[in-house]
């Protein structure tokens, strides 16, 4: 159960930090484009 919400947590963070820098090359390649 301390695994599993550990595990929970942990791909939380990944996919938000994910996001975070899927945004953030978005933006830039936007930036490029115009």
């Amino acid at each position: 159960m301390k695994t599993s919400k550990f595990y929970l947590k942990n791909v939380t963070f990944v996919g938000f930090f994910g996001a975070l820098l899927l945004n953030i090359e978005f933006k830039v390649a936007l930036t490029f484009v115009f």
